[in-house]
């Protein structure tokens, strides 16, 4: 209990101002205070974060071994990139190949595609995982990326260049969102299509392919193609009737 010495009244001690500021009266509760706001960046789901800080910190160890031997790092995008042409039967077959399938989405030919992939990964990537669980988020970043690599081999199945980056996977993951969030409009009684989305999703891909990237490399737009269409089948194929999600029962 706390008393102000300058507002008493006599020996009884009452207070003139019983609203007087910055008194604690017994069985009073302090005033609560407002909810931490956690910011967005750290509200990453964890396996979206995950793929995140491991495109980072493999990018970063690339750079850095660039640093001293420039050869190590064209080695590292050799063996670790995609090239259509050693699937292509011209050249023998190698044990380590099949691993390009996976270890190319983690690689990136710069800081500028590392930065572009991450933003869209963050947000794509962290609505799939929390409407179907990281489980299958997993599953579409792994389905995704295969169909992006096999659109781009039927077009380029001679071609010596390296293909890396999560971009394909990523096109995936907004392709799987628009079927989700058509299920979501379907279940609400609003039937809007997703034709337009996918026009335009079709006409920006085109476009990036024909202008290049911003630091003037080249865009493996039939791989986004591919992998957007693949996130389009496989979610589609998942919201079917009955299907279970993780999260809730479609019906």
């Amino acid at each position: 209990m706390l008393q102000d010495n300058n507002e008493t009244n006599g020996f009884n001690g009452h207070r003139h101002n019983d609203q007087a500021p910055n008194v604690i009266r017994f069985g009073a509760r302090p005033p609560a205070k407002p909810p931490l706001k956690i910011p967005a960046l750290l509200n990453i789901p964890p396996v979206t974060k995950f793929l995140l800080l491991a495109m980072t910190f493999i990018h970063l160890s690339v750079f850095v071994l660039g640093l001293f031997d420039e050869k190590m790092t064209e080695a590292v995008y050799s063996y670790g990139g995609f090239t259509p042409v050693d699937w292509s039967g011209e050249i023998p077959f190698e044990w380590w190949m099949p691993l390009t399938l996976i270890s190319f989405s983690f690689l990136h030919g710069g800081w500028i595609h590392l930065g572009m992939n991450a933003l869209m990964l963050a947000a794509f990537g962290s609505g799939i995982e929390r409407w179907l669980g990281p489980k299958r988020m997993l599953q579409l970043f792994a389905v995704t990326s295969l169909t992006a690599l096999l659109a781009h081999f039927i077009f380029n199945m001679h071609s010596p260049i390296v293909v890396v980056g999560a971009s394909g996977a990523i096109s995936g993951y907004f392709g799987a969102l628009l079927v989700l969030m058509q299920q979501q409009r379907t279940l609400g009684n609003a039937r809007n299509s997703m034709t337009p989305f996918i026009v335009i999703w079709l006409i920006t891909s085109v476009l990036f392919g024909v202008m290049g990237a911003p630091d003037g490399g080249e865009i493996a737009w039939v791989a986004h193609i591919g992998g957007f269409f693949g996130g389009l089948g496989l979610a589609w194929w998942w919201m079917r009737p009955g299907f279970s999600s993780g999260r809730r029962t479609i019906q």
